[in-house]
């Protein structure tokens, strides 16, 4: 672990002294116009050039025309990236939500379990790492691990033996060692060892990544997953999760 904050942390203060390290605005989309640093700005950073996706007299008409308007509070679409002006209040609302339920973990939104597989994966991997994936991992995985240009080896299914085997014959080769693994897998309902895992990654300082896209609202006392359910959450270095399920 204490490599991979090293690393984070050293590009984190690059990007910055660059000028090139980026921050989700807080914005304020109204029509046309963004709400941003107490200012109304003209907003010619999104796709909604006419300002139609937050006009209320449109979505008043659409639901009315529908049957269902309950009132206003809402708008059609983001419009722009998050980065730019699509960052809506809504997502923080989602975000402050998750972390709370969490603990006070940081929390990121993303469009999907898919989106958030190859996006944070090879944000954090890098042609210098090793990633160890479960043999059944879901294709998402396996696209974002391809993504990040790491060394990978597949370790046989639920196989805590294997994985340790590959660690202690190759850690000592790579700056980062990162391990993958569903929580519950969709087509047979099988769960990982998440205690032993955990315990592998302390023993080898690797990164633990556990996608609980089948496990979210199944298990744990608030529905958080398996690792809720095992006790472990808190030493699981990256937990993703949909609301699929």
């Amino acid at each position: 672990m204490r490599r991979i904050d090293e690393k984070i942390s050293k590009t984190l203060a690059l990007l910055g002294a660059e000028g090139r390290l980026r921050r989700l605005p807080e914005v304020e989309t109204r029509g046309r116009h963004a709400i941003f640093g107490g200012k109304k700005l003209l907003n010619l950073s999104s796709n909604d050039y006419l300002g139609l996706g937050g006009d209320e007299e449109l979505w008043a008409e659409f639901h009315r025309r529908k049957g269902e308007f309950l009132g206003g509070g809402f708008e059609f679409s983001a419009s722009s990236s998050r980065l730019l002006t699509g960052n809506h209040p809504s997502y923080i609302i989602l975000e402050k939500k998750l972390s709370a339920l969490h603990g006070g973990r940081a929390a990121l939104a993303l469009n999907s379990g898919y989106h958030a597989n190859v996006g944070i994966i090879p944000a954090l991997a890098g042609p210098k790492d090793l990633i160890l994936s479960d043999k059944l991992n879901h294709a998402s995985i396996i696209d974002g691990i391809l993504l990040s240009g790491a060394k990978f080896k597949r370790y046989r299914h639920l196989d805590c033996a294997a994985l340790e085997e590959i660690l202690s014959r190759e850690r000592q080769n790579f700056e980062n060692v990162f391990i993958i693994t569903e929580s519950v897998f969709s087509m047979d309902g099988d769960r990982a060892d998440l205690k032993k895992l955990v315990a592998l990654k302390k023993e080898y300082e690797a990164f633990l990544i556990v996608d609980e896209a089948h496990g979210v609202g199944v298990f744990g006392e608030k529905g958080l997953g398996l690792a809720e359910e095992a006790d472990v959450a808190g030493e699981i270095d990256l937990v993703i999760g949909t609301f699929g399920k």
